[in-house]
């Protein structure tokens, strides 16, 4: 892997290794979008790495060849976030639902939270694909679903979609060693 210095300002997070990268096609108007970037195996890319843009998370690679890699992008039926609304601790899921490229959903986050326009999304820290708070969006709209006791919220989207060009493929550094230790037990 080479590692970049990035400033703390931008990219919070210790622990987490960015690796910048170009995004060399995009599709934005379907069901399943993907982006491909110029950066394979011989980079020291893996499957289930994050990758981000310089304003917000942008896909998860999900193929590698030896010198390219195809992310599913965050505008992707499949893709799945775990995500917070800041100063709330209440984890809820970004999921797309193939209408507007600058809007995704977050759901399940309990009717209990305190919520408002304006509010920024981030990404849990639940997981080593992302770095804990990075920004995802900012919330655009919300309302309560039924009366599930969950609030749907409307993210606006940080990243450009339309306008992808540098991003940073994500890997935490003790990866390996988190995900040998969480796998050793049925997932169930």
């Amino acid at each position: 892997l080479f590692p970049v210095e990035i400033p703390d300002t931008l990219f919070p997070a210790k622990g987490y290794v960015f690796l910048p990268c170009k995004a060399i096609n995009n599709t934005v108007s379907r069901n399943y979008n993907y982006i491909t970037i110029n950066k394979g195996r011989r980079h020291g890319i893996e499957k289930g790495m994050g990758l981000i843009s310089p304003q917000g998370v942008a896909g998860q690679v999900v193929d590698v060849s030896q010198n390219y890699a195809l992310a599913q992008s965050v505008l992707n039926k499949k893709f799945n976030l775990s995500a917070k609304i800041q100063g709330n601790k209440n984890i809820g899921n970004v999921v797309w639902h193939g209408v507007e490229p600058s809007y995704a959903t977050l759901e399940f986050i309990p009717q209990t939270s305190i919520i408002d326009v304006g509010d920024t999304v981030i990404t849990s820290g639940y997981s080593t694909i992302f770095p804990p708070d990075y920004i995802i969006g900012t919330v655009d709209t919300f309302h309560a679903e039924q009366q599930d006791g969950f609030f749907t919220v409307n993210v606006r989207l940080a990243t450009n979609f339309r306008g992808l060009d540098n991003l940073f493929v994500v890997t935490h550094e003790h990866k390996a060693e988190i995900d040998s230790l969480e796998n050793q037990f049925p997932q169930e």
